[in-house]
């Protein structure tokens, strides 16, 4: 079972929010950003978001999946 816990933070185009997944067997803690995509498009972020994600995807860190 998937719960959004409560608002981490707020930007510009998205929101992030604290979520905890749960099984029989453990529970686990993530952070969830939900990002206006319409906005991103009119206000010509496109770039920017496409940079955010690369570089999360390159970063090996243990708090960042």
């Amino acid at each position: 079972m998937d719960e959004l816990i409560t608002t981490i933070g707020i930007g510009t185009f998205s929101r992030v929010f604290l979520t905890r997944h749960r099984t029989d067997d453990y529970e686990e803690y993530h952070a969830l950003k939900i990002m206006a995509i319409h906005d991103i498009i009119k206000l010509n972020q496109v770039t920017h978001v496409n940079d955010e994600r690369t570089i999360l995807e390159n970063v090996q860190h243990p708090f960042i999946v």
